[in-house]
């Protein structure tokens, strides 16, 4: 990447309006984990009778203190994660349906919106989950 390419990336980085946040939260996760993804969201529920264990939702039994087994969930906030979605958006034949929606609602030109998609892992998925939830209505 050019030093021209970066500045160019932070200015329309930049020119988006401060009061916009891209935070997942688990509600947004958990829809692109299940329902794109097609993986297994993991939370704990706990056991009255046997409170040291507890029943995660993919069906494992765990300590209750078993902090490592609810980090299996992705956070969509790296790279890897990201492209995890770009690829089942493609494999799905999703892609450019997500991307012409994004491109509809922005007014940047081809390649500078995806610089846009491509600089910020935790904005993409923030804007599949959005996408994926006017889809679904």
């Amino acid at each position: 990447m050019t030093p021209e390419d970066k500045r160019l990336i932070a200015e329309y980085i930049n020119a988006e309006p401060e009061s916009m946040t891209y935070k997942l939260d688990d509600d947004r996760r958990k829809l692109i984990t299940e329902k794109l993804l097609g993986e297994k969201w993991h939370f704990l529920m706990s056991d009255p009778v046997c409170p040291e264990w507890s029943d995660c939702s993919c069906g494992a039994r765990v300590l209750s203190t078993d902090a490592y087994h609810h980090s299996l969930n992705r956070t969509f906030d790296n790279n890897t994660d990201m492209m995890a979605v770009r690829k089942a958006l493609r494999d799905k034949g999703k892609w450019w349906k997500f991307y012409l929606s994004v491109e509809n609602a922005n007014t940047y030109a081809p390649q500078k919106l995806m610089a846009y998609l491509d600089t910020e892992p935790e904005r993409f998925c923030w804007l599949v989950s959005e996408w994926m939830k006017e889809v679904e209505k």
